[in-house]
């Protein structure tokens, strides 16, 4: 029907109802208005009498319009219009079916598709920036808990090396007495021996004085010199930018990409593409 196709160029969802209609020609619908249309586009020399505006009123409860329109080419009645002013079912004539009528939604759908399209790309980005920013934190705490890693390493290095320090301070006090004592046992031990050799022809209590060797080279190797600890170095600073190697599931070529990063990578080779969590 001619109104129906009328309508859907003035934005409205429309259909065209049976034969047994229940008073309405052309159900329309544009958010939520529903429109209900009786069409008398008979002769332009027919009147539409008080019927036609029955038939739209009746029919607005059955599928729940809030709209009734009669739409003609002839001319209504005296009766009709008078009903029509009183029920609410309004009256137009198919010349006034133009675009900037009462009922044109064709500017209005436009806009809301406008609206609806901005709307979208504006969820979009809004997603977007929410991913980033969760990407953004999920880096930031893998850098804080890599940095936090590698201060409690560089703290254990510097706790190990105070601790050798200190053992080396020790030593280096105590060596002195430490050469002095094993050298006084040795020489003592190697003098005994050699009065008893000369002066009796042996060396009497052999485990003594092995002994005493024994306990005099062990005092003069503990007191051998060391070397001082040297200072630890301190890490490097934690690059943020850093890279890594990764193999193509597909043709096992070498990849470059960067760390700490939820991203989808894509082999420039066998052009095979995957996601990766570095």
């Amino acid at each position: 029907m001619a109104v129906a196709e009328c309508m859907r160029q003035f934005g409205w969802s429309s259909r065209t109802t049976p034969k047994n209609d229940f008073g309405a020609d052309v159900v329309c619908r544009s958010g939520r208005d529903v429109m209900v249309i009786q069409c008398k586009c008979y002769a332009p020399n027919n009147s539409v009498g008080i019927e036609a505006v029955q038939e739209a009123y009746t029919a607005m409860p059955h599928y729940g319009a809030n709209i009734g329109l009669v739409v003609f080419r002839g001319k209504p009645t005296r009766q009709a219009r008078k009903l029509a002013e009183s029920s609410g079912v309004e009256l137009f004539h198919t010349s006034q079916l133009v675009h900037g009528w009462k009922h044109d939604r064709s500017v209005e759908w436009q806009r809301q598709r406008e609206e609806a399209e901005r709307a979208r790309v504006a969820a979009a980005e809004n997603a977007r920036r929410a991913k980033a920013h969760a990407e953004e934190q999920r880096r930031a705490v893998i850098v804080a808990e890599r940095r936090a890693l590698v201060a409690r390493r560089w703290a254990l290095e510097r706790a190990r090396h105070a601790h050798a320090l200190v053992a080396w301070q020790a030593h280096t006090k105590h060596r002195p007495r430490l050469l002095a004592a094993g050298g006084m046992l040795v020489l003592g031990a190697l003098l005994s021996a050699a009065y008893f050799l000369v002066t009796q022809g042996r060396v009497p209590h052999e485990f003594t004085l092995g002994t005493t060797v024994a306990v005099g080279g062990g005092l003069l190797l503990v007191a051998r010199k060391r070397a001082a600890p040297e200072e630890p170095t301190p890490p490097p600073e934690l690059d943020v930018n850093e890279t890594t190697i990764i193999l193509c599931k597909e043709c096992g070529q070498k990849l470059r990409v960067p760390m700490h990063r939820d991203l989808k990578v894509r082999c420039p080779s066998c052009k095979a593409s995957w996601p990766v969590q570095t």
